[in-house]
């Protein structure tokens, strides 16, 4: 599914594109951003390459990467980025990961609303059973975040994750299709 776009009430998700690196750069080169990520922060040319990765995969057949640019709904200018990975068997499996803001919108909301949205494209247009992700376990913010986009705790993995040196255990969080149904009635509306 080549290009996919979820619009929601104040928020967008849609492709990357060549305009995104510099906001891409911005995001992955601030430590304040990268600090509870996978990955500590890059460079300009490191940040370039994970673009470019990413936006490689949204060619693959089948497509089993959503590396999606989160913008407002008047402005194309990307203010997030999130991605969500398909998983194997048969990929009914989402997995939701590297949600970030720009700082400028923290504390607004979006993250709740940028997962749902990617929830929504899973569910409801993917036909996925199950997705989740996954926190670090000391982010003070992201169990909110998570839990008011519909998704339930699961449990901790330890020393999950490593950057600035040190191992890190991260938090899980799953909803399931019958449980996004049952909560929520469509909250996209998808543009092909």
């Amino acid at each position: 599914m080549y290009p996919a776009t979820v619009t929601g009430d104040r928020l967008c998700l849609r492709e990357l594109t060549s305009e995104d690196l510099p906001v891409l750069t911005r995001l992955y080169g601030d430590p304040r951003v990268t600090r509870y990520l996978r990955f500590d922060a890059l460079d300009a040319e490191a940040a370039a390459a994970k673009y470019e990765e990413r936006r490689r995969t949204a060619f693959d057949a089948p497509r089993t990467r959503f590396e999606m640019a989160v913008t407002t709904p008047d402005d194309p200018a990307m203010v997030g980025t999130l991605g969500m990975t398909l998983e194997p068997p048969h990929h009914l499996s989402g997995w939701l990961n590297e949600l970030v803001l720009v700082p400028e919108v923290w504390s607004r909301g979006y993250g709740s609303e940028a997962l749902r949205l990617m929830i929504g494209l899973g569910f409801e247009r993917l036909g996925l059973h199950r997705i989740w992700g996954l926190r670090r376990h000391d982010h003070p913010v992201t169990h909110g975040t998570i839990t008011e986009a519909g998704m339930s705790q699961e449990g901790r993995m330890r020393d999950w994750v490593r950057t600035g040196g040190r191992w890190h255990d991260v938090v899980t969080y799953s909803v399931l299709r019958h449980e996004w149904d049952a909560r929520r009635p469509s909250v996209t509306s998808a543009r092909r």
